[in-house]
């Protein structure tokens, strides 16, 4: 960077200006002396033409600042008044809105929703969680046709993730990426509403404050000296849920019946 600086900055010299701008930035901050945009920057103000620079995009933390020498004009970024929004709709009929630019069209398609976790090889699993790019070696087979729910927004992976058919990011960022498949970033707490709705059971059923049988012998409280009896009590439990799913499992029983299975032992036909 300084062959490109340095002589960018000189040939300025004999122009009439006032001031230039420089867009690129070091990683950290170092010494003025071996900073080339520093340098070039010292230069231009003896000749009176202000540099201005970018910050950094590290912040907002402390000691983000990349560009600090007192002869640059440094600036940071605010926010516009428009924003780039990117919808989930999730199978129960949820819709979130998360930050994207999307070029794709979706077609309002439906389309499997998976964690990192699940379509990943790797076994440190906070690392797939977050979709770190040291650790995400996904399963192609797996992660073919389905949205990746990541939690956390990692910028430049692409190839990893090439036959998923999108992203969903949970971050708190303010900003935008562009990227080469559909994807949109959620707020830290929407994305917990995207990983709870995927890891709700699958079968449920109403279980709570429910009109059930009782033996006729037992009282209907679980206290010793109840001498009461009834045929009916309010029960609350999974007890109570499992006979709401029954009828689903029976269908499956009648329409993909056992099948044979190493020797004579049966399957589910699933």
């Amino acid at each position: 960077m300084k062959a490109s600086v340095l002589p960018l900055q000189s040939e300025k010299a004999p122009i009439m200006v006032a001031k230039t701008s420089i867009a690129t930035r070091l990683n950290d901050p170092s010494d003025y002396s071996s900073d080339a945009i520093a340098i070039g920057a010292f230069h231009a103000i003896q000749k009176d033409i202000l540099t201005s620079n970018s910050a950094g995009n590290y912040g907002p933390r402390q000691a983000t600042l990349t560009n600090a020498a007192p002869w640059i004009l440094t600036v940071e970024a605010s926010s516009i008044d428009r924003r780039f929004i990117g919808k989930v709709v999730l199978g129960n009929g949820e819709t979130i809105e998360g930050n994207a630019i999307n070029g794709f069209g979706m077609r309002a398609q439906k389309l499997p929703l998976i964690c990192a976790e699940d379509a990943s090889a790797c076994e440190i699993s906070q690392m797939v969680k977050i979709c770190d790019v040291s650790c995400l070696n996904l399963n192609e087979t797996l992660a073919e046709g389905k949205i990746i729910f990541c939690e956390e927004l990692i910028i430049g992976i692409d190839s990893e993730i090439s036959k998923a058919a999108g992203k969903i990011f949970a971050d708190d960022v303010d900003f935008n990426f562009v990227y080469p498949f559909p994807a949109s970033c959620l707020s830290v707490r929407n994305g917990e509403r995207v990983k709870s709705y995927i890891n709700n059971t699958k079968y449920n059923g109403p279980g709570v404050d429910i009109l059930a049988a009782r033996s006729p012998i037992a009282p209907p409280s679980d206290v010793r000296r109840d001498t009461r009896y009834a045929k009916y009590s309010i029960v609350s439990g999974t007890s109570m849920s499992c006979a709401h799913a029954l009828p689903r499992w029976r269908l499956r029983l009648w329409f993909w019946p056992y099948r044979p299975y190493k020797g004579n032992e049966s399957r589910f036909s699933l």
